[in-house]
């Protein structure tokens, strides 16, 4: 079974950067070493199977801002899994999943907003959607049960599609979108008249806030383009002005701003019943 920590590391080597190995137990936690996964290093073997011996478990977790690797506790299913993932099982009917995606390395933030995404297609536990929560570390007993199940890999899928950072990317829209979609029909009850007098409006006068004071430009694009499709403007000058007058929309939308314009229209679409 040294073998599956042997694998596990390798896993990881290349898109994550360095790792941390704890015990863990009712006592707290302790941290065992710190693994620099690009220079080498040797991992203290005895010293974790000793207190693994003792009752405590043992987990890792990047320990970088910045990588290429996602992670899911407990998915209710595992058909269709990207190519790279490490299938982990920590108990009978129990998986970890150890996704590596293509594309430049994220920080933690957006690599927990890719997690939940994920979480939701995989329904696995939504709470270790945090970017790096702590992992079983396979090769060691799981002593969250009685019987002490060994935690091992089962499989690596090898074949299908990998899971890209621009994917990824598309899922958070996606949700965002629908998000708003929401949103929008919870603060609309009813339709306001549109002006029949005066200047037609400007994306500045949508601008709305997020919790922490910065604007959200997404939600503004929304509300912005749900105004002009009840002043009766047609689809391409929608575009236009969106294009135009939506702040640092082509540094925001990068390479799929021909399809934000689209989705963020056809939702609006959708939201007024046309």
């Amino acid at each position: 079974m040294k073998g599956d920590i042997i694998q596990t590391i390798n896993h990881y080597k290349g898109n994550v950067e360095k790792i941390g190995i704890y015990a863990i137990s009712d006592k707290g936690r302790l941290e065992v070493q710190e693994l620099n996964l690009s220079k080498g290093g040797t991992l203290k073997y005895k010293r974790l199977r000793e207190l693994n011996r003792k009752g405590e478990g043992i987990y890792f977790a990047p320990k970088d801002d910045l990588c290429n690797m996602l992670f899911l506790d407990d998915p209710k299913h595992l058909e269709e899994l990207p190519c790279g993932t490490m299938v982990v099982e920590t108990s009978p009917n129990k998986h970890q999943l150890h996704i590596p995606y293509i594309g430049d390395p994220q920080s933690k933030t957006n690599r927990t907003e890719f997690q939940k995404q994920l979480c939701r297609i995989y329904e696995a536990d939504t709470g270790a959607t945090y970017a790096n929560h702590l992992r079983r570390l396979p090769s060691f007993y799981n002593q969250k049960y009685p019987d002490k199940p060994i935690i091992r890999i089962l499989y690596t899928i090898t074949n299908g599609e990998s899971l890209t950072l621009e994917k990824l990317r598309g899922m958070v829209e996606e949700a965002k979108s629908k998000e708003h979609f929401t949103t929008l029909s919870n603060e609309r009850k009813t339709r306001p008249r549109p002006p029949s007098i005066g200047r037609m409006k400007c994306w500045a006068d949508f601008v709305v806030f997020k919790d922490d004071g910065e604007k959200d430009e997404s939600r503004t694009d929304m509300r912005y383009v749900l105004y002009l499709l009840r002043m009766g403007v047609d689809e391409e000058e929608i575009r236009a002005k969106l294009s135009q007058e939506s702040e640092e929309i082509s540094e925001r939308k990068r390479g799929r701003l021909e399809y934000y314009l689209s989705r963020t229209i056809k939702i609006a679409h959708e939201y007024m019943g046309l």
